[in-house]
Order: structure tokens, then C-alpha cells, then sequence
């Protein structure tokens, strides 16, 4: 028997549909909490995952750029001292004589007003800006990566997944160890480019404002990085060409939508931007100008090395290579638009990896851009496969049907925090393996600014060694010979770009022709009108060539130089080769009454013959990048070791004095007998109107990129009226942007 009680409590109270819709309704509420908090957590856990990623980044880079920091960048490859002023930077550039080398009449690479820049928002220290651009590159990348992930993936795991992934490839901290510039510029910028790519591929109506605006932006990153580094343009069209290729390949041509215009656009306003520099490699040799000097031999460091972007300081380098591995596990397990984003990531691992082996090796017999500049869109494209893999993983993978896909990507993903270990140790020094001394320790036995006048330095040997921008010459064997030339001290920002061929440059190549050959044993005499009194040759400088490996010097070299009559060997060591010219004759110098003759030949046989010793400078502390100097003259010929060029002069007392060409090569000047000795001259280099034009033009131009690029306007949007019309004859309207 059941009580009334019981039948009593078990009946439902009220009205039964209402009951039954709160219970519904209930029941809804408490689903939607627990999907919430299960959401929640998820987010959480994500966000744990992010800021250790991060944590860990921020430890690694703190650490590894420590004694960069403290103790200072050493001077080690293209990592040259920043010693000039933005004021000396922006008078050299508004000039029109670019001192480089011997110097030349032509505008100035527009790198040093970019530089010059920094140097002026930096309060005046261009140190600061050289240690902040050696650290600060890096991280530039890395971030990018991160920025980049956002339109490839909506999952933070797997964005931050890529961004480790870009941050454990050596190429950047390997580029700071061995002193590379054009490196570490393109490690930085990668990212941002392929995010240019994907906002250009998602132009729907790729209407002519938005490829303008895009090309003007892409333009912008493109311009900055090929004022150091022109062959940046090139490779970043054989980039934007294979990420087409693999777009059209994988959802249709019609897909890129406004990317071709984009890519083109910003080709052309990178170059617009560095108008007029770029008239520079307009020339017959334009493509050694562009991919550097031709050293007639690859480097042949192998195909492990390459493809581990190892340049011979990294520790456990080989660990990245599971990186390639994971990109083609990408390729096999994403689906849908993850599948379209593994296929691009893994065509340009490949075709990058392909092109910087080739390079290595010279497999097409004519020089590609440097290695590590073709490995930095290889390092990119690994990174995306990562992303791709961790997005599919979370997708595609789990929860599906159980197979061999799940083993697979999960092994993939593990194998992601491989490099983990060497990138930490790699930075455990506090300098990112980049050595504590250098040549430039060695140089400083080479007095600036000396009493007995200004000279010039003349280095030779492989052109990988060289402190400045190198050109080379064939030699004995396929190894060509490097030169490059410095004022005295070391190597400044101004020598870091190819000097331009001027009628020094090929009277110094005609003598190291016949060095070479061993045809004259007075290579000496030929060079001293040119101001050449030391002549150096690297063989060891810590970073690409090291006691362990020693990269080669050209055959024949030294066993020439020790025959030459006029150069005293004054310094030998397993590091640094160095000769004194002793008929050199000061950069700019009173020359003697035999020299004064000499001057005015412009042959071999002649200046063979001369013996210029004799000659007293004439100033002290020549800056070729100064428009106007002070000279202490007397009568006879003051030669000065540049180019010569009409807008040389030289006035006494008001008095103006042409200039004429001196050997065949200089700027001389003939002193009349009625000047008293000890008399005050002024050297003036007189700028072309048009340097002027073209400076204030590239100003506007800059300042317009940027103004467009940001989508500044000069008047705001107003709404325009839109009137679509009813069956009614009713007008609705309608408030849209006007274009």
C-alpha cells in the first residue's frame, strides 16, 4: 500500500506545460553554463599556452642579446661602426658625392638617409641605433610571425606554435654572429611580406584603391629593405610568384584576385623610393651590382649546412631540420583552407631551400642573392607549415575517425619543440655566438687621421672577408679577387654599398691586374697618386672563416705581394696579412717637383717611373663627404686622390681654381708661383641643382607612400545617398562611404 503522502508528493504542482517549459528551460541554461565554462577553459588553456610561448621567447632573446648589449656589438662582417652623425649622413646625402671608396659623382645610397633618420630620433647616438638594429631584428620577425598567424589561423595555439617555429630557425642569430646585415633584414621582414600576400589574396572586388594602398604599403617594406640589400627585390618576386603558384594551384587562378597587382605595384614603389640610388645598377654588370660581388666559386658549405641555416657558429644546427619534415606531415593531414596554407608554406620551403643550395654551390654558374637572404623565405614557409599542422591538428584530426592521420600529426607536433634545446643553448653566451674580438682589434695599429696625412687602406683576398662593399677581379685559379678600399681607420657606414666605376677604380684594377700577372714588381708606384699606403689581406675573422676553417685567399696573392719593391711587410699573422706602401703619397697632398710632372701622364710606363716620395699633405683629416674643407697650399700641384670631376674647385684669396685630371685617375690642381707658401685655400664641391630636385623629390615621395599607405585622408568620407526603389514606388535611402 502507498500512502497519500508519497501519491501526494510525487503529483506535479500547477499547471503541467508550465512546469515542463522551466524545466526546459532550466535545462538549457545549465548546458549553456557547462559549454561555457568548458569554453572558458579551453581559452584559458590556449592563453597559457601563448603567454608561455611567449615568456620563453622574450627569456631566450633577454639573455642572448645580453653582452650585445652591455658590452657592445663587435665589429665582425658588414656590422661596421656607425660613427657618423646624422648631420654628416644628411650632408654627404644632399650632396651628390658619394664618398665610398675612392668616392664618385653620383647621389648617395638612400640607406644612409634612412639611417641618418634613426640616427636624428635616436638624440644623436648612432651607436644606439646600430646595437638596437642588431637586437631589435629578430624580434621584429618573430612578432610578425605571431601578426601574420592571425589570418592564416583563428587558433592561438597554433599561431603560437608558428611563431616558436620562426623564432628556433638559426638564420637570425646566425646572421648576428657572422655580421650580416641584408640577413638579418630579411629574417625581419619575411613575415610581414607574406602577410601582404594574404591581404592582397583576400581583396574581394580588388578594386584600384585597395591594390594602390596595399602596393604603397608592401612597397614600403620592400623600398626600406632594398636600400641595404637591393637583391631583396628579385627574391621577393620569386617569392610572391611560388605562393601564387601554389594558390592557383590549390583553389583556382581566379582565387589571387588583387595579389598580381599588389606584387607589381610594389615592386615599382620600391623602387620609386630609392630613386635616384637606383640609377646606380643601371649598367651592363647590373646583376653582380645587385647580388653583390662575384667571388667566381660557391661556398660549397654543403647541403646539411644549408638546409640547416647553419653559417658555422650555430651549436646543434642539424635539430631544424625536423622542421622540414613537419611541413610535409602539413601537407598530408590539413584539409580545406588549412591544406591550402600547408601547400604554401611547403612550396616555398622547397623552392627556397632549392635556390640557396644552388647558390651554395653555383649549380647555374652565375652568383644568386646571398644564402641567407634566400633562406629567410625558406624559414617563413617552415613556419607557416607549423601553423598549418597545429590548426589541422585541432580541426581536422581530432575527432575524426581513428587511422593513421592521429599517430602522425601528433608525432609531427611533438616534433616541433625539437629545436627548443639549441636555440636556448645557442644563446647561453649572451652574444648569440658572435666573437668577443675581431679584425678590427688588429686594425687599430693603423693610425686615423696621422700626422704625415691622410692615406687609404686597400684589402684584398676572398671577398667574404672584406670589411667594405667588394669588387673582384679574375685570378689564378676559379677563386676571383676580392678588393675593397677604406680611409684610413676602419670601415665606416659609408663604404658598405658597391662603389661605382669611376676612373680610380679602374686605375686600381689595372694595378692589380698586373700584380696578379707579376708583370711590374712597382704595384706600389702605381697605386700611391690614389693615396693607397696600406694594403691588407684577411684570412681569419672569427665568423666565416675560423682557425678550424679557414676560408681559402686567392692563389698566388701572397707570394706576389712579397716580390713588390715599394711594399714593407709590417705586420703577419694566421688572422691578417699587412704590407706599408712606402711610395704612397697622401690623400691629399702637395706633391713633389717630381710628382707635380708625373701628374700630368696618365700611363703605366710613366708612373713606374716616378718616384712620388716627397710629397707634404695638405690637409689633415679629409672628410670626402664635406662639401667644403680648409688646404694649407704653396705653389706647385695639389693632387687629391678622388675621381676628378669639374665641380672640384679650389679658391685662394678669391680667387678660383679649376680643377684638371692628375694621372690619368686624381683631381689635381696647379698652385700659380705668385701664391706665398703656407697660404689658406678652400676645397668646395659644388652640388648639382638636380641633386637638389632629387632629394626633395624622394622626400615627397616617402612622405606620400606613407600618408596613403596608412590610410590617411585629406578630407573625411561623406555618406552618399543610395535610392533603391520599391515595387511601391516607395524610395528607401541608404548611407554608404563615398569613395
Amino acid at each position: 500500500m502507498v500512502s497519500d503522502a508519497e501519491i501526494h508528493d510525487l503529483q506535479v504542482q500547477g499547471s503541467a506545460r508550465v512546469v515542463s517549459f522551466l524545466r526546459a528551460r532550466r535545462a538549457r541554461t545549465d548546458a549553456k553554463r557547462l559549454e561555457n565554462r568548458i569554453a572558458a577553459a579551453e581559452r584559458e588553456k590556449r592563453a597559457r599556452t601563448t603567454i608561455a610561448v611567449f615568456a620563453f621567447l622574450g627569456a631566450v632573446f633577454v639573455v642572448g642579446a645580453r653582452r650585445l648589449v652591455v658590452d657592445g656589438v663587435t665589429f665582425v662582417g658588414q656590422f661596421v661602426p656607425f660613427t657618423e652623425s646624422w648631420r654628416s649622413l644628411g650632408a654627404a646625402y644632399r650632396l651628390g658625392w658619394w664618398p665610398g671608396g675612392f668616392g664618385s659623382a653620383t647621389p648617395a645610397p638612400t640607406g644612409t638617409a634612412l639611417v641618418g633618420v634613426a640616427t636624428f630620433f635616436s638624440l644623436g647616438n648612432p651607436a644606439v641605433v646600430r646595437t638596437i638594429a642588431v637586437v631589435g631584428l629578430g624580434v621584429v620577425g618573430v612578432l610578425g610571425m605571431w601578426w601574420f598567424g592571425r589570418d592564416v589561423t583563428q587558433s592561438a595555439r597554433a599561431r603560437a606554435g608558428g611563431t616558436l617555429a620562426y623564432a628556433m630557425v638559426p638564420l637570425h642569430y646566425e646572421a648576428v654572429a657572422t655580421g650580416r646585415w641584408s640577413v638579418l633584414a630579411a629574417y625581419a621582414t619575411v613575415p610581414w611580406v607574406l602577410l601582404a600576400f594574404s591581404r592582397a589574396n583576400d581583396v574581394l572586388t580588388a578594386t584600384a584603391a585597395d591594390v594602390l594602398r596595399r602596393a604603397l604599403r608592401l612597397g614600403l617594406v620592400v623600398g626600406a629593405v632594398a636600400a641595404f640589400e637591393a637583391s631583396f627585390i628579385p627574391v621577393m618576386v620569386v617569392a610572391a610568384i611560388a605562393y601564387m603558384l601554389a594558390t592557383a594551384v590549390c583553389t583556382g587562378v581566379r582565387s589571387l584576385r588583387g595579389l598580381p597587382g599588389v606584387v607589381a605595384g610594389s615592386v615599382v614603389v620600391g623602387l620609386l623610393l630609392n630613386f635616384p640610388w637606383i640609377g646606380h645598377y643601371v649598367r651592363s654588370d647590373w646583376w653582380s651590382l645587385v647580388v653583390g660581388a662575384d667571388p667566381g666559386v660557391g661556398r660549397n658549405e654543403g647541403i646539411l649546412r644549408v638546409l640547416s641555416f647553419d653559417s658555422g657558429r650555430a651549436a646543434f644546427a642539424p635539430a631544424i631540420l625536423v622542421l622540414y619534415g613537419v611541413a610535409a606531415v602539413a601537407v598530408v593531414v590539413a584539409r580545406d583552407a588549412r591544406f591550402v596554407w600547408a601547400v604554401r608554406g611547403a612550396i616555398l620551403a622547397a623552392v627556397f631551400a632549392a635556390l640557396a643550395v644552388a647558390a651554395d654551390s653555383r649549380l647555374f654558374g652565375f652568383p644568386l642573392p646571398e644564402t641567407g637572404v634566400l633562406l629567410a623565405f625558406a624559414a617563413g614557409g617552415l613556419a607557416l607549415g607549423v601553423i598549418a599542422l597545429l590548426d589541422a591538428l585541432e580541426n581536422d584530426v581530432r575527432g575524426a575517425r581513428f587511422g593513421w592521420r592521429q599517430p602522425l600529426a601528433a608525432l609531427a607536433a611533438l616534433a616541433v619543440l625539437v629545436p627548443v634545446i639549441p636555440l636556448a643553448v645557442n644563446a647561453a653566451d649572451g652574444r648569440w655566438n658572435q666573437p668577443r674580438s675581431s679584425l678590427d682589434t688588429l686594425l687599430l695599429q693603423l693610425a686615423k687621421n696621422p700626422d704625415e696625412g691622410d692615406y687609404r687602406i686597400l684589402y684584398l683576398g676572398h671577398p667574404d672577408l672584406l670589411p667594405a662593399a667588394p669588387r673582384t677581379l679574375a685570378a689564378e685559379g676559379d677563386l676571383r679577387l676580392g678588393y675593397a678600399v677604406t680611409d684610413d681607420g676602419i670601415a665606416t657606414l659609408f663604404t658598405q654599398w658597391s662603389p661605382q666605376q669611376t676612373s680610380t677604380v679602374r686605375t686600381l684594377e689595372n694595378a692589380l691586374s698586373h700584380l696578379v700577372s707579376g708583370d711590374t714588381p712597382r704595384v706600389g708606384r702605381l697605386v700611391a697618386p690614389l693615396g693607397v699606403r696600406y694594403v691588407v689581406v684577411p684570412r681569419i675573422d672569427g665568423a666565416r672563416s675560423t682557425r678550424n676553417r679557414p676560408v681559402a685567399v686567392p692563389e698566388g696573392l701572397v707570394q706576389a705581394l712579397r716580390v713588390q719593391l715599394d711594399l714593407r711587410r709590417q705586420y703577419e699573422s694566421a688572422d691578417l696579412l699587412i704590407y706599408e706602401n712606402t711610395a704612397w703619397v697622401p690623400t691629399v697632398a702637395q706633391l713633389s717637383v717630381a710628382g707635380a710632372q708625373a701628374s700630368t701622364t696618365a700611363g703605366m710606363d710613366e708612373l713606374v717611373l716616378a718616384d712620388l716620395r716627397g710629397a707634404t699633405p695638405a690637409k689633415v683629416g679629409f672628410v670626402p663627404g664635406r662639401a667644403t674643407q680648409r688646404l694649407e697650399v704653396e705653389p706647385g700641384v695639389v693632387n687629391v686622390a678622388v675621381p676628378p670631376s669639374p665641380r672640384w674647385t679650389l679658391s685662394i684669396d678669391g680667387s678660383r681654381l679649376a680643377s684638371r685630371p692628375a694621372f690619368g685617375a686624381t683631381t689635381g690642381f696647379d698652385i700659380p708661383d705668385t701664391v706665398a707658401p703656407g697660404s689658406r685655400a678652400t676645397l668646395r664641391y659644388d652640388r648639382p641643382l638636380l641633386q637638389v630636385a632629387f632629394v626633395v623629390a624622394q622626400f615627397a615621395m616617402w612622405c606620400f607612400a606613407l600618408f596613403i599607405a596608412f590610410g590617411l585622408r585629406l578630407r573625411h568620407r561623406r555618406p552618399l545617398p543610395v535610392r533603391i526603389e520599391q515595387g511601391d514606388d516607395t524610395p528607401l535611402t541608404f548611407g554608404i562611404e563615398s569613395r
